[in-house]
């Protein structure tokens, strides 16, 4: 190839059409390069695809990670299923990962359609939309295990036969009490309601009838409201309750509980939150002489503890500054007060030295606020005192907000991806801890 004589000369004509030809030359030969390095390199990638460890996962392993991929993106199966045909094949032989269907994203008749034909007999857990009539489900009611309505309304005749978990949205006012009978849910053993319950069955509400027209409810969440039909179905299904939530207020005017008090034989897990200071409101009188769990909050009213019947209680979760009294056994306390400070109930338990003797962790919760280092460490001061009078030493950790509900509590959520039930807020910051002794 042709090159200068001397670079630092200025070329002359004859050059500059010599070194034309030079630089074209140079340039064909830099794209026959470029060309080849594409051919290499897609070539690399197909050696290192037919090697990679993916192509020897079996089918069932691949059928584990669609599952997973789909419980984080319900829409995944469809993306898996265009990558090759091998995975198409291992996705379409993987009924589970077709069972994470949203209905709250998705309400495309023929994609409905297509992820429940594809999902085989997996049992689903879903929401009903208004957008989505549940004529649609008729054929498939018998898979789902899991259900959330927004509405009363459901077909003439729907039965439910799994269902074990049922969840009554913020959109429903009114609860008809039917629509939680075993005529419709016959295997329901949990049950979320926020709206009010009223009575469409009986001239007058009999706890017997009752007992025979809705299912064996072992965990209950429930508001206390006017309309009496609340504390019938609490008192319909006290022998089999195992976890009890009460909110007390939490959207309309509460009443007195009809009955002076009522046993809970085989409840564990109690949980009370109230929101009124209005004299009609009562917290009903329970006897549970089983219960271990215990949270209760208290907003905008008197702080005088709601349930009394709390000597076996050995984990408490609360806002208000408990009674050492009223919890010998207590092991567990999760602690949000923001009056008074938390350093003013350390240096209570300080001055009390007999208080909570088989204590052994306290958490507090900041709500989200900034806990500075001179509190942590006041804390931590008051903690090595308290440490040095007692037996059993405390652990004491703050954190942000609690990361879980109370123990053998009515979860929220039936687990990772499962798309049973709307979600309401923006996501919580990240949750931090601080050990301070």
């Amino acid at each position: 190839m042709w090159e200068p004589a001397d670079m630092n000369a200025v070329p002359i004509p004859n050059e500059k059409i010599k070194a034309r030809n030079a630089i074209s030359i140079l340039e064909v030969e830099l794209r026959d390069a470029r060309l080849r390095v594409v051919r290499l390199e897609a070539e690399l990638c197909t050696r290192k695809a037919w090697i990679a460890p993916v192509r020897r996962a079996s089918s069932d392993v691949l059928s584990l990670i669609f599952e997973f991929c789909a419980k984080n993106d319900w829409k995944s199966p469809l993306k898996l299923a265009a990558i090759s045909k091998t995975w198409r094949t291992a996705v379409l032989a993987s009924p589970r990962a077709w069972s994470f269907l949203n209905l709250i994203e998705c309400c495309h008749r023929d994609t409905i359609q297509l992820f429940f034909s594809r999902s085989g007999q997996c049992p689903m857990h879903m929401p009903f939309r208004s957008k989505v009539p549940p004529t649609m489900f008729a054929g498939f009611t018998h898979r789902l295990q899991c259900l959330s309505l927004n509405t009363a309304s459901l077909p003439h005749g729907a039965i439910f036969p799994n269902v074990w978990r049922l969840s009554l949205g913020f959109n429903m006012s009114s609860v008809p009490l039917s629509l939680i009978s075993v005529a419709h849910f016959p295997a329901l053993r949990s049950l979320f309601c926020r709206a009010n319950v009223h009575n469409d069955i009986f001239h007058s509400l009999d706890v017997d009838s009752l007992r025979n027209t809705i299912p064996p409810i072992e965990q209950l969440a429930i508001s206390i409201v006017k309309d009496p039909t609340w504390a019938a179905v609490l008192s319909a299904c006290k022998d089999t309750l195992l976890s009890l939530e009460l909110g007390v207020n939490y959207y309309y005017g509460g009443s007195a509980f009809p009955a002076s008090n009522l046993t809970l034989p085989l409840c564990k897990t109690l949980d009370i939150s109230c929101w009124s200071n209005a004299p009609d409101v009562r917290v009903p009188t329970l006897r549970t002489p089983l219960l271990q769990y215990y949270s209760e909050y208290q907003f905008g009213r008197d702080p005088e503890q709601l349930h009394t019947d709390t000597g076996r209680v050995v984990h408490l979760r609360t806002n208000q500054q408990p009674t050492d009294s009223a919890f010998p056994k207590l092991q567990v306390l999760e602690i949000d007060l923001q009056d008074p400070p938390l350093t003013i109930f350390l240096s209570n338990l300080l001055a009390n030295k007999g208080a909570y003797p088989e204590l052994e962790r306290i958490t507090y919760s900041s709500s989200e606020n900034e806990f500075d280092e001179d509190e942590v460490e006041e804390c931590r001061d008051l903690m090595m005192v308290v440490n040095a009078s007692r037996k059993r030493p405390i652990v004491m950790n703050i954190v942000n907000y609690w990361a879980d509900e109370t123990p053998g509590g009515i979860k929220r959520e039936c687990g990772v991806g499962m798309p049973c039930h709307d979600t309401y807020g923006s996501p919580l910051a990240e949750n931090k801890s601080i050990h301070v002794v």
